[in-house]
Protein backbone atom coordinates (compact mmCIF):
# COMPACT_ATOMS: atom_id res chain seq x y z
CA UNK A 1 0.00 0.00 0.00
CA UNK A 2 2.74 2.46 0.96
CA UNK A 3 4.82 1.52 -2.09
CA UNK A 4 1.89 2.17 -4.41
CA UNK A 5 1.16 5.51 -2.77
CA UNK A 6 4.78 6.62 -3.04
CA UNK A 7 4.82 5.47 -6.65
CA UNK A 8 1.83 7.62 -7.58
CA UNK A 9 3.33 10.62 -5.76
CA UNK A 10 6.63 10.16 -7.60
CA UNK A 11 4.87 9.85 -10.98
CA UNK A 12 2.85 13.01 -10.30
CA UNK A 13 5.97 15.04 -9.47
CA UNK A 14 7.88 13.61 -12.45
CA UNK A 15 5.03 14.69 -14.72
CA UNK A 16 4.80 18.18 -13.17
CA UNK A 17 8.56 18.78 -13.34
CA UNK A 18 8.72 17.33 -16.86
CA UNK A 19 6.01 19.63 -18.20
CA UNK A 20 7.52 22.59 -16.33
CA UNK A 21 10.99 21.90 -17.75
CA UNK A 22 9.63 21.47 -21.28
CA UNK A 23 7.64 24.71 -21.24
CA UNK A 24 10.48 26.60 -19.55
CA UNK A 25 13.04 25.70 -22.23
CA UNK A 26 11.05 25.26 -25.45
CA UNK A 27 10.81 28.02 -28.06
CA UNK A 28 8.50 28.72 -30.97
CA UNK A 29 9.35 30.35 -34.31
CA UNK A 30 5.74 31.23 -35.11
CA UNK A 31 4.89 34.86 -35.72
CA UNK A 32 3.83 36.67 -32.62
CA UNK A 33 0.31 37.10 -33.93
CA UNK A 34 -0.09 33.31 -34.19
CA UNK A 35 1.32 32.76 -30.71
CA UNK A 36 -1.01 35.38 -29.31
CA UNK A 37 -4.01 33.84 -31.07
CA UNK A 38 -3.18 30.35 -29.84
CA UNK A 39 -2.02 31.36 -26.35
CA UNK A 40 -3.68 34.63 -25.53
CA UNK A 41 -4.20 33.44 -21.97
CA UNK A 42 -0.48 32.93 -21.44
CA UNK A 43 1.01 36.35 -22.15
CA UNK A 44 0.20 39.79 -23.54
CA UNK A 45 0.40 39.96 -27.33
CA UNK A 46 3.89 41.15 -28.41
CA UNK A 47 4.53 43.63 -31.16
CA UNK A 48 3.73 42.56 -34.73
CA UNK A 49 6.42 40.78 -36.70
CA UNK A 50 8.57 39.79 -33.72
CA UNK A 51 9.43 36.25 -32.68
CA UNK A 52 7.76 34.88 -29.53
CA UNK A 53 9.30 32.52 -27.06
CA UNK A 54 7.01 29.92 -25.53
CA UNK A 55 9.37 29.82 -22.57
CA UNK A 56 8.99 33.55 -21.98
CA UNK A 57 5.22 33.36 -22.37
CA UNK A 58 5.01 30.46 -19.92
CA UNK A 59 7.21 32.20 -17.36
CA UNK A 60 5.21 35.40 -17.76
CA UNK A 61 2.01 33.44 -17.16
CA UNK A 62 3.48 31.94 -13.97
CA UNK A 63 4.75 35.32 -12.74
CA UNK A 64 1.42 37.01 -13.41
CA UNK A 65 -0.37 34.47 -11.24
CA UNK A 66 2.31 34.27 -8.56
CA UNK A 67 3.09 30.60 -9.20
CA UNK A 68 6.56 29.24 -8.51
CA UNK A 69 7.60 25.63 -9.09
CA UNK A 70 10.71 24.25 -7.42
CA UNK A 71 11.88 20.78 -6.46
CA UNK A 72 8.87 18.90 -5.03
CA UNK A 73 7.18 22.21 -4.27
CA UNK A 74 4.55 24.46 -5.83
CA UNK A 75 3.92 27.90 -4.32
CA UNK A 76 1.13 30.36 -5.09
CA UNK A 77 1.66 33.95 -3.90
CA UNK A 78 -0.69 36.93 -4.06
CA UNK A 79 -0.76 40.32 -2.39
CA UNK A 80 -4.42 40.82 -3.28
CA UNK A 81 -5.65 38.48 -0.53
CA UNK A 82 -4.35 40.89 2.12
CA UNK A 83 -7.07 43.45 1.38
CA UNK A 84 -9.69 40.99 2.64
CA UNK A 85 -7.88 40.74 5.98
CA UNK A 86 -8.03 44.53 6.35
CA UNK A 87 -11.75 44.52 5.50
CA UNK A 88 -12.47 41.79 8.04
CA UNK A 89 -10.45 43.61 10.72
CA UNK A 90 -12.62 46.72 10.20
CA UNK A 91 -15.88 44.90 10.97
CA UNK A 92 -15.51 45.36 14.73
CA UNK A 93 -12.00 46.29 15.87
CA UNK A 94 -12.95 46.21 19.57
CA UNK A 95 -14.35 42.70 19.31
CA UNK A 96 -11.32 41.55 17.35
CA UNK A 97 -8.96 42.97 20.00
CA UNK A 98 -10.83 41.07 22.70
CA UNK A 99 -10.83 37.94 20.53
CA UNK A 100 -7.08 37.99 19.96
CA UNK A 101 -6.44 38.91 23.61
CA UNK A 102 -8.02 35.58 24.55
CA UNK A 103 -5.64 34.06 22.03
CA UNK A 104 -2.66 35.59 23.84
CA UNK A 105 -3.52 33.78 27.07
CA UNK A 106 -4.06 30.49 25.23
CA UNK A 107 -0.86 30.91 23.25
CA UNK A 108 1.23 31.77 26.32
CA UNK A 109 -0.17 28.74 28.15
CA UNK A 110 0.88 26.51 25.25
CA UNK A 111 4.25 28.27 25.14
CA UNK A 112 4.85 27.30 28.78
CA UNK A 113 3.44 23.76 28.57
CA UNK A 114 5.03 22.84 25.24
CA UNK A 115 8.56 22.15 26.56
CA UNK A 116 7.08 19.97 29.33
CA UNK A 117 5.22 18.00 26.68
CA UNK A 118 8.42 17.52 24.68
CA UNK A 119 10.28 16.29 27.78
CA UNK A 120 7.44 13.89 28.59
CA UNK A 121 7.49 12.49 25.05
CA UNK A 122 11.27 12.15 25.10
CA UNK A 123 10.95 10.06 28.24
CA UNK A 124 8.19 7.89 26.77
CA UNK A 125 9.99 7.42 23.46
CA UNK A 126 13.29 6.54 25.13
CA UNK A 127 11.45 4.03 27.35
CA UNK A 128 9.89 2.44 24.26
CA UNK A 129 13.30 2.10 22.60
CA UNK A 130 15.00 0.54 25.64
CA UNK A 131 14.46 -3.26 25.54
CA UNK A 132 13.88 -3.54 29.28
CA UNK A 133 11.26 -0.79 29.28
CA UNK A 134 9.71 -1.24 25.85
CA UNK A 135 5.99 -0.60 25.58
CA UNK A 136 3.57 -1.85 22.90
CA UNK A 137 3.67 0.32 19.80
CA UNK A 138 0.56 2.42 19.47
CA UNK A 139 -1.11 3.82 16.41
CA UNK A 140 -1.09 7.61 16.59
CA UNK A 141 -4.49 9.09 16.29
CA UNK A 142 -4.00 12.00 14.00
CA UNK A 143 -1.49 14.37 12.52
CA UNK A 144 -0.45 17.76 13.68
CA UNK A 145 1.30 19.58 10.92
CA UNK A 146 1.76 23.15 9.83
CA UNK A 147 3.77 25.03 7.23
CA UNK A 148 4.88 28.60 7.68
CA UNK A 149 6.97 31.08 5.76
CA UNK A 150 9.33 33.86 6.87
CA UNK A 151 7.55 35.07 10.00
CA UNK A 152 6.15 31.59 10.55
CA UNK A 153 8.49 28.64 10.13
CA UNK A 154 7.89 25.14 8.87
CA UNK A 155 5.87 22.85 11.12
CA UNK A 156 6.60 19.21 11.92
CA UNK A 157 4.75 16.01 10.98
CA UNK A 158 3.90 14.99 14.52
CA UNK A 159 0.71 14.27 16.39
CA UNK A 160 -0.49 14.84 19.92
CA UNK A 161 -2.92 12.34 21.37
CA UNK A 162 -5.30 13.26 24.13
CA UNK A 163 -8.43 11.83 25.58
CA UNK A 164 -10.68 14.02 23.50
CA UNK A 165 -8.80 13.69 20.26
CA UNK A 166 -8.52 9.95 20.27
CA UNK A 167 -12.19 9.63 21.06
CA UNK A 168 -13.00 11.37 17.85
CA UNK A 169 -11.77 8.48 15.81
CA UNK A 170 -12.42 5.58 18.12
CA UNK A 171 -15.03 4.23 15.78
CA UNK A 172 -12.54 3.89 12.95
CA UNK A 173 -10.17 1.57 14.76
CA UNK A 174 -10.52 -2.07 15.52
CA UNK A 175 -11.19 -3.24 19.02
CA UNK A 176 -7.80 -4.88 19.30
CA UNK A 177 -5.83 -1.71 18.53
CA UNK A 178 -3.27 -0.82 21.19
CA UNK A 179 -4.29 1.91 23.58
CA UNK A 180 -2.88 5.34 22.80
CA UNK A 181 -1.12 7.10 25.66
CA UNK A 182 -2.41 10.57 26.37
CA UNK A 183 -0.41 13.59 25.24
CA UNK A 184 1.84 11.46 23.06
CA UNK A 185 3.44 12.93 19.94
CA UNK A 186 4.30 10.67 17.01
CA UNK A 187 5.21 11.19 13.36
CA UNK A 188 2.42 10.45 10.91
CA UNK A 189 2.94 9.03 7.43
CA UNK A 190 -0.04 8.22 5.17
CA UNK A 191 0.11 4.56 4.27
CA UNK A 192 2.26 3.69 7.30
CA UNK A 193 0.41 4.75 10.43
CA UNK A 194 -2.31 6.77 8.74
CA UNK A 195 -4.62 4.61 6.58
CA UNK A 196 -3.91 5.17 2.91
CA UNK A 197 -7.62 5.60 2.22
CA UNK A 198 -7.59 8.59 4.58
CA UNK A 199 -4.90 10.41 2.58
CA UNK A 200 -7.34 12.81 0.90
CA UNK A 201 -9.06 13.64 4.21
CA UNK A 202 -5.63 14.08 5.81
CA UNK A 203 -4.66 16.47 2.99
CA UNK A 204 -7.86 18.55 3.30
CA UNK A 205 -7.64 18.78 7.10
CA UNK A 206 -4.01 19.93 6.98
CA UNK A 207 -4.89 22.53 4.33
CA UNK A 208 -7.88 23.89 6.27
CA UNK A 209 -5.85 24.11 9.47
CA UNK A 210 -3.06 25.92 7.68
CA UNK A 211 -5.46 28.40 6.04
CA UNK A 212 -7.30 29.07 9.30
CA UNK A 213 -4.00 29.43 11.14
CA UNK A 214 -2.58 31.97 8.70
CA UNK A 215 -5.89 33.83 8.47
CA UNK A 216 -5.52 34.47 12.19
CA UNK A 217 -2.08 36.01 11.67
CA UNK A 218 -3.35 38.07 8.75
CA UNK A 219 -6.41 39.51 10.52
CA UNK A 220 -4.43 40.28 13.69
CA UNK A 221 -1.72 42.02 11.66
CA UNK A 222 -4.31 44.07 9.77
CA UNK A 223 -5.97 44.98 13.08
CA UNK A 224 -2.72 46.61 14.24
CA UNK A 225 -1.93 48.24 10.88
CA UNK A 226 1.02 46.00 10.08
CA UNK A 227 1.59 45.84 6.34
CA UNK A 228 0.97 42.40 4.82
CA UNK A 229 3.44 41.98 1.99
CA UNK A 230 2.25 38.66 0.60
CA UNK A 231 -0.06 35.75 1.28
CA UNK A 232 -0.09 32.39 -0.36
CA UNK A 233 -0.42 28.64 -0.38
CA UNK A 234 1.94 25.82 -1.30
CA UNK A 235 2.29 22.08 -1.62
CA UNK A 236 5.53 20.57 -0.33
CA UNK A 237 5.81 16.97 -1.59
CA UNK A 238 2.23 16.01 -0.59
CA UNK A 239 1.52 18.29 2.36
CA UNK A 240 -0.29 21.59 1.75
CA UNK A 241 0.34 24.79 3.64
CA UNK A 242 -0.22 28.54 3.71
CA UNK A 243 1.84 31.56 4.71
CA UNK A 244 1.57 35.27 5.47
CA UNK A 245 4.58 37.58 5.00
CA UNK A 246 4.54 40.65 7.24
CA UNK A 247 6.55 43.85 6.96
CA UNK A 248 9.23 43.30 9.62
CA UNK A 249 9.97 46.97 10.51
CA UNK A 250 6.28 47.69 11.16
CA UNK A 251 5.87 44.43 13.05
CA UNK A 252 8.80 45.22 15.34
CA UNK A 253 7.50 48.75 15.90
CA UNK A 254 4.18 47.73 17.49
CA UNK A 255 3.90 47.13 21.23
CA UNK A 256 4.86 43.78 22.72
CA UNK A 257 1.29 42.80 23.63
CA UNK A 258 0.13 43.67 20.12
CA UNK A 259 2.90 41.47 18.74
CA UNK A 260 1.64 38.67 20.97
CA UNK A 261 -1.84 39.11 19.52
CA UNK A 262 -0.38 38.65 16.04
CA UNK A 263 1.92 35.72 16.85
CA UNK A 264 -0.62 33.87 19.04
CA UNK A 265 -3.46 34.32 16.56
CA UNK A 266 -2.50 31.24 14.53
CA UNK A 267 -2.42 28.74 17.40
CA UNK A 268 -5.53 30.35 18.90
CA UNK A 269 -7.40 29.81 15.64
CA UNK A 270 -6.30 26.18 15.56
CA UNK A 271 -7.73 25.66 19.05
CA UNK A 272 -10.97 27.35 17.99
CA UNK A 273 -11.14 25.15 14.91
CA UNK A 274 -10.82 22.05 17.09
CA UNK A 275 -13.60 23.29 19.38
CA UNK A 276 -15.86 23.99 16.40
CA UNK A 277 -15.19 20.53 14.99
CA UNK A 278 -15.94 18.96 18.36
CA UNK A 279 -19.21 20.90 18.62
CA UNK A 280 -20.25 19.71 15.15
CA UNK A 281 -19.24 16.18 16.12
CA UNK A 282 -21.54 16.28 19.15
CA UNK A 283 -24.37 17.81 17.13
CA UNK A 284 -23.99 15.41 14.20
CA UNK A 285 -26.94 13.14 15.18
CA UNK A 286 -29.22 16.19 15.18
CA UNK A 287 -27.74 17.65 12.00
CA UNK A 288 -28.26 14.37 10.12
CA UNK A 289 -31.61 13.49 11.71
CA UNK A 290 -33.57 14.19 8.52
CA UNK A 291 -31.67 11.50 6.61
CA UNK A 292 -30.34 9.13 9.28
CA UNK A 293 -31.46 7.49 12.52
CA UNK A 294 -29.01 7.54 15.40
CA UNK A 295 -29.23 5.31 18.46
CA UNK A 296 -31.54 2.75 16.85
CA UNK A 297 -29.10 0.05 15.85
CA UNK A 298 -25.80 -0.12 13.99
CA UNK A 299 -25.70 -0.19 10.20
CA UNK A 300 -23.32 -2.37 8.21
CA UNK A 301 -21.56 0.06 5.86
CA UNK A 302 -19.17 -2.37 4.15
CA UNK A 303 -17.71 -5.86 4.49
CA UNK A 304 -14.52 -7.60 3.51
CA UNK A 305 -15.50 -9.70 0.50
CA UNK A 306 -13.21 -12.49 1.71
CA UNK A 307 -14.92 -12.73 5.09
CA UNK A 308 -17.39 -15.57 5.69
CA UNK A 309 -19.73 -12.91 7.05
CA UNK A 310 -20.16 -11.56 3.52
CA UNK A 311 -22.45 -14.51 2.79
CA UNK A 312 -24.88 -13.49 5.54
CA UNK A 313 -24.50 -9.73 6.05
CA UNK A 314 -24.96 -7.08 3.39
CA UNK A 315 -24.33 -3.33 3.43
CA UNK A 316 -27.42 -1.70 4.85
CA UNK A 317 -28.20 -4.43 7.37
CA UNK A 318 -28.91 -3.11 10.87
CA UNK A 319 -27.58 -5.00 13.90
CA UNK A 320 -29.94 -4.56 16.86
CA UNK A 321 -28.62 -7.04 19.45
CA UNK A 322 -25.86 -9.57 20.15
CA UNK A 323 -26.68 -12.96 21.59
CA UNK A 324 -29.63 -12.73 23.97
CA UNK A 325 -30.11 -9.68 26.13
CA UNK A 326 -27.31 -7.40 24.85
CA UNK A 327 -29.10 -4.61 23.01
CA UNK A 328 -27.16 -2.66 20.37
CA UNK A 329 -27.96 0.99 19.70
CA UNK A 330 -24.49 2.36 18.87
CA UNK A 331 -21.03 1.02 18.06
CA UNK A 332 -20.07 1.50 21.70
CA UNK A 333 -22.76 -1.04 22.57
CA UNK A 334 -21.07 -3.59 20.29
CA UNK A 335 -17.78 -2.98 22.10
CA UNK A 336 -19.61 -3.39 25.41
CA UNK A 337 -21.25 -6.64 24.29
CA UNK A 338 -17.91 -8.00 23.08
CA UNK A 339 -16.39 -7.02 26.41
CA UNK A 340 -19.12 -8.92 28.24
CA UNK A 341 -18.43 -12.00 26.10
CA UNK A 342 -14.72 -11.82 26.87
CA UNK A 343 -15.49 -11.34 30.56
CA UNK A 344 -17.60 -14.51 30.55
CA UNK A 345 -14.66 -16.35 29.01
CA UNK A 346 -12.42 -15.17 31.86
CA UNK A 347 -14.91 -16.33 34.50
CA UNK A 348 -15.38 -19.67 32.74
CA UNK A 349 -19.10 -19.16 31.99
CA UNK A 350 -18.78 -20.18 28.34
CA UNK A 351 -21.51 -22.80 28.19
CA UNK A 352 -24.90 -22.34 26.53
CA UNK A 353 -28.16 -23.30 28.22
CA UNK A 354 -29.80 -25.42 25.49
CA UNK A 355 -33.31 -26.80 25.53
CA UNK A 356 -33.28 -30.40 26.77
CA UNK A 357 -35.91 -31.34 24.20
CA UNK A 358 -33.59 -30.18 21.41
CA UNK A 359 -30.53 -31.89 22.84
CA UNK A 360 -32.40 -35.15 23.40
CA UNK A 361 -33.36 -35.22 19.72
CA UNK A 362 -29.73 -35.89 18.71
CA UNK A 363 -27.79 -39.01 19.60
CA UNK A 364 -24.58 -38.83 21.62
CA UNK A 365 -21.31 -39.29 19.74
CA UNK A 366 -18.07 -40.91 20.66
CA UNK A 367 -15.35 -38.54 21.86
CA UNK A 368 -12.92 -37.55 19.11
CA UNK A 369 -9.84 -39.80 19.07
CA UNK A 370 -7.26 -38.92 21.71
CA UNK A 371 -9.56 -36.50 23.54
CA UNK A 372 -10.33 -36.63 27.25
CA UNK A 373 -14.15 -36.31 27.31
CA UNK A 374 -14.08 -34.59 30.71
CA UNK A 375 -11.48 -31.95 29.75
CA UNK A 376 -11.85 -28.72 27.78
CA UNK A 377 -11.61 -29.83 24.16
CA UNK A 378 -11.27 -28.04 20.84
CA UNK A 379 -12.03 -30.89 18.45
CA UNK A 380 -14.96 -31.00 16.01
CA UNK A 381 -17.01 -34.14 16.55
CA UNK A 382 -19.26 -33.23 13.59
CA UNK A 383 -16.35 -33.61 11.19
CA UNK A 384 -15.33 -36.88 12.82
CA UNK A 385 -18.90 -38.24 12.68
CA UNK A 386 -20.37 -36.90 9.42
CA UNK A 387 -17.46 -35.29 7.56
CA UNK A 388 -19.44 -32.03 7.44
CA UNK A 389 -17.03 -29.07 7.34
CA UNK A 390 -19.61 -26.35 6.58
CA UNK A 391 -20.09 -25.58 10.28
CA UNK A 392 -23.86 -25.42 9.78
CA UNK A 393 -23.69 -28.03 12.56
CA UNK A 394 -21.58 -27.49 15.65
CA UNK A 395 -20.05 -29.92 18.09
CA UNK A 396 -21.35 -29.48 21.64
CA UNK A 397 -19.78 -31.11 24.68
CA UNK A 398 -21.06 -31.73 28.19
CA UNK A 399 -17.89 -32.00 30.22
CA UNK A 400 -19.43 -33.28 33.44
CA UNK A 401 -20.83 -36.38 31.72
CA UNK A 402 -18.27 -36.58 28.91
CA UNK A 403 -20.94 -36.40 26.18
CA UNK A 404 -20.65 -35.02 22.64
CA UNK A 405 -23.48 -34.14 20.27
CA UNK A 406 -23.59 -32.64 16.78
CA UNK A 407 -26.44 -30.11 16.68
CA UNK A 408 -27.48 -27.66 13.91
CA UNK A 409 -26.08 -24.27 14.83
CA UNK A 410 -29.24 -22.31 14.13
CA UNK A 411 -31.49 -24.62 16.11
CA UNK A 412 -29.07 -24.49 19.03
CA UNK A 413 -28.93 -20.69 18.92
CA UNK A 414 -32.71 -20.35 18.65
CA UNK A 415 -33.31 -22.64 21.61
CA UNK A 416 -30.61 -21.17 23.86
CA UNK A 417 -31.55 -19.22 26.97
CA UNK A 418 -30.05 -15.87 27.90
CA UNK A 419 -27.96 -17.35 30.70
CA UNK A 420 -24.36 -18.51 30.22
CA UNK A 421 -23.30 -21.43 32.33
CA UNK A 422 -20.59 -23.66 33.72
CA UNK A 423 -22.88 -26.39 35.03
CA UNK A 424 -26.53 -27.44 34.71
CA UNK A 425 -27.33 -25.64 37.94
CA UNK A 426 -26.78 -22.30 36.18
CA UNK A 427 -29.61 -23.03 33.73
CA UNK A 428 -33.36 -22.79 34.19
CA UNK A 429 -35.65 -25.81 34.30
CA UNK A 430 -35.81 -27.58 30.96
CA UNK A 431 -32.32 -26.45 29.92
CA UNK A 432 -28.90 -28.10 30.12
CA UNK A 433 -25.39 -26.64 29.96
CA UNK A 434 -23.44 -27.50 26.78
CA UNK A 435 -20.21 -26.01 25.42
CA UNK A 436 -19.29 -25.43 21.80
CA UNK A 437 -15.95 -27.17 21.22
CA UNK A 438 -14.04 -24.25 19.79
CA UNK A 439 -10.92 -24.92 17.75
CA UNK A 440 -8.85 -22.12 19.31
CA UNK A 441 -9.15 -20.29 22.61
CA UNK A 442 -10.14 -16.90 21.18
CA UNK A 443 -13.06 -18.18 19.09
CA UNK A 444 -16.62 -17.41 20.13
CA UNK A 445 -20.05 -18.53 18.97
CA UNK A 446 -22.00 -15.27 18.59
CA UNK A 447 -25.51 -14.51 17.42
CA UNK A 448 -26.10 -11.13 15.72
CA UNK A 449 -29.74 -10.03 15.58
CA UNK A 450 -30.39 -8.18 12.31
CA UNK A 451 -33.51 -6.09 11.69
CA UNK A 452 -35.86 -7.77 9.22
CA UNK A 453 -33.70 -10.89 8.85
CA UNK A 454 -32.87 -14.09 10.62
CA UNK A 455 -30.08 -13.77 13.16
CA UNK A 456 -26.59 -14.17 11.73
CA UNK A 457 -24.43 -16.76 13.45
CA UNK A 458 -20.70 -16.22 13.73
CA UNK A 459 -18.00 -18.58 14.94
CA UNK A 460 -14.58 -17.00 15.25
CA UNK A 461 -12.42 -14.40 16.99
CA UNK A 462 -14.25 -11.22 17.89
CA UNK A 463 -11.47 -9.05 16.49
CA UNK A 464 -12.02 -10.67 13.09
CA UNK A 465 -15.55 -9.30 13.08
CA UNK A 466 -14.17 -5.85 13.93
CA UNK A 467 -11.65 -6.07 11.09
CA UNK A 468 -14.02 -7.51 8.49
CA UNK A 469 -17.10 -5.33 9.01
CA UNK A 470 -17.28 -1.53 8.74
CA UNK A 471 -20.06 -0.25 10.99
CA UNK A 472 -21.90 3.05 11.25
CA UNK A 473 -23.96 4.52 14.08
CA UNK A 474 -26.15 6.19 11.46
CA UNK A 475 -28.92 4.08 9.92
CA UNK A 476 -29.95 5.65 6.59
CA UNK A 477 -33.53 6.62 5.88
CA UNK A 478 -34.48 5.92 2.29
CA UNK A 479 -31.61 6.05 -0.18
CA UNK A 480 -29.16 8.04 1.96
CA UNK A 481 -25.50 7.08 1.61
CA UNK A 482 -24.09 4.62 4.12
CA UNK A 483 -20.61 6.08 3.79
CA UNK A 484 -21.39 9.78 4.16
CA UNK A 485 -21.72 9.87 7.99
CA UNK A 486 -18.54 7.80 8.30
CA UNK A 487 -16.65 10.23 6.07
CA UNK A 488 -17.94 13.21 8.06
CA UNK A 489 -17.03 11.62 11.40
CA UNK A 490 -13.59 10.67 10.14
CA UNK A 491 -13.02 14.22 8.89
CA UNK A 492 -14.16 15.71 12.20
CA UNK A 493 -12.04 13.21 14.12
CA UNK A 494 -8.93 14.26 12.22
CA UNK A 495 -9.83 17.91 12.73
CA UNK A 496 -10.36 17.44 16.48
CA UNK A 497 -7.02 15.69 16.92
CA UNK A 498 -4.87 17.59 14.42
CA UNK A 499 -5.84 21.17 15.28
CA UNK A 500 -4.72 21.21 18.93
CA UNK A 501 -1.63 19.19 18.02
CA UNK A 502 -0.74 21.80 15.42
CA UNK A 503 -1.29 24.56 17.98
CA UNK A 504 0.99 22.87 20.52
CA UNK A 505 3.73 22.30 17.96
CA UNK A 506 3.73 25.83 16.62
CA UNK A 507 3.69 27.30 20.13
CA UNK A 508 6.93 25.50 21.04
CA UNK A 509 9.77 27.98 21.75
CA UNK A 510 11.88 26.69 18.85
CA UNK A 511 13.51 28.33 15.88
CA UNK A 512 11.28 28.73 12.78
CA UNK A 513 8.08 28.23 14.78
CA UNK A 514 5.56 30.76 16.08
CA UNK A 515 6.82 30.05 19.58
CA UNK A 516 10.13 31.75 18.80
CA UNK A 517 8.36 35.03 18.00
CA UNK A 518 5.99 34.59 20.94
CA UNK A 519 8.94 34.11 23.30
CA UNK A 520 10.60 37.27 22.01
CA UNK A 521 7.43 39.30 22.61
CA UNK A 522 6.96 37.78 26.09
CA UNK A 523 10.53 38.73 27.05
CA UNK A 524 9.98 42.26 25.76
CA UNK A 525 6.81 42.48 27.83
CA UNK A 526 8.19 40.98 31.06
CA UNK A 527 11.85 42.05 30.79
CA UNK A 528 11.66 45.47 29.15
CA UNK A 529 14.68 47.55 28.23
CA UNK A 530 16.36 49.58 29.75
CA UNK A 531 15.23 48.13 33.09
CA UNK A 532 16.83 44.83 32.06
CA UNK A 533 19.99 44.50 30.02
CA UNK A 534 18.89 43.99 26.43
CA UNK A 535 21.87 41.84 25.44
CA UNK A 536 21.45 39.48 28.39
CA UNK A 537 17.74 39.10 27.67
CA UNK A 538 18.52 38.34 24.02
CA UNK A 539 21.15 35.80 25.07
CA UNK A 540 18.67 34.12 27.44
CA UNK A 541 16.10 33.94 24.65
CA UNK A 542 18.61 32.40 22.24
CA UNK A 543 19.60 29.76 24.78
CA UNK A 544 15.93 28.90 25.36
CA UNK A 545 15.41 28.52 21.62
CA UNK A 546 18.60 26.48 21.15
CA UNK A 547 17.77 24.06 23.97
CA UNK A 548 14.13 23.56 23.00
CA UNK A 549 15.00 23.21 19.31
CA UNK A 550 17.60 20.56 20.13
CA UNK A 551 15.11 18.65 22.29
CA UNK A 552 12.49 18.79 19.55
CA UNK A 553 14.95 17.56 16.90
CA UNK A 554 15.98 14.74 19.24
CA UNK A 555 12.33 13.82 19.80
CA UNK A 556 11.68 13.74 16.06
CA UNK A 557 14.73 11.55 15.45
CA UNK A 558 13.80 9.11 18.22
CA UNK A 559 10.18 9.04 17.07
CA UNK A 560 11.14 8.07 13.54
CA UNK A 561 13.56 5.50 14.94
CA UNK A 562 10.75 4.00 17.02
CA UNK A 563 8.45 4.03 14.00
CA UNK A 564 11.05 2.25 11.87
CA UNK A 565 11.74 -0.29 14.62
CA UNK A 566 8.10 -1.07 15.29
CA UNK A 567 6.52 -4.10 13.72
CA UNK A 568 4.44 -3.64 10.55
CA UNK A 569 0.65 -3.46 10.86
CA UNK A 570 -1.00 -6.77 11.57
CA UNK A 571 -2.53 -8.32 8.48
CA UNK A 572 -6.11 -9.48 8.44
CA UNK A 573 -6.41 -12.97 9.85
CA UNK A 574 -7.13 -15.90 7.63
CA UNK A 575 -10.79 -16.27 6.77
CA UNK A 576 -10.63 -19.97 6.00
CA UNK A 577 -13.62 -21.61 7.73
CA UNK A 578 -11.50 -24.25 9.43
CA UNK A 579 -9.03 -21.74 10.87
CA UNK A 580 -10.92 -18.59 11.53
CA UNK A 581 -14.66 -18.24 11.37
CA UNK A 582 -17.83 -19.25 9.65
CA UNK A 583 -21.43 -18.16 9.58
CA UNK A 584 -24.34 -20.51 9.85
CA UNK A 585 -27.19 -18.24 8.86
CA UNK A 586 -28.38 -20.80 6.35
CA UNK A 587 -28.09 -23.67 8.78
CA UNK A 588 -31.12 -25.79 9.52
Amino acid sequence: MLGGLLGWIALAWIFIHGVHAFLSTSTSSMPSSSVAAASSYLAPQPSSGSKSSTSSAYRAWLDKRGIRISFLSITFTSNRIAKYFYRIALWSPTAWRLWFSFGVFVGCALLALGPLLVLFNLTVTAADLLPSFSMPATSPSLPGHEHQHHQHGAGLPMTESSGSSSAGVAGTTSTHAPRIRQFEMRPLIPGVNVPAEHTLIFFVVVLLNSLFHEAGHGIAAALHDVYIENCGMFIQVVLPGAFVELHSPQLNAVKAFQQLRIFCAGVWHNIVLALLAFAVYLALPTLLSSSYMYGHGVAVAALDVHSPLAASLQPGDVITAINEGCEVNTIEDIHRCFGDIEALRVTGRTGMCLSRSLVDAYPPLKPPPGVDPHAEVHADCCVEDTGDTSQSRLCFAQRAEGLFKCIPARKAADSAAVDRCVAHSHCSDGFACWNVTLEVDDMHFVRFHVAGKEPVLFLGPLNEFSQSVLLSDYVPLGVSSLRFPLAVRTFLGYMIALSPALAVLNALPCWLLDGAHMLKAVFELLLPSPRFDEERVAALRRWCLHINSALLVLLIALSFWRLAASSPPTALPSTAPHAASATASAGT
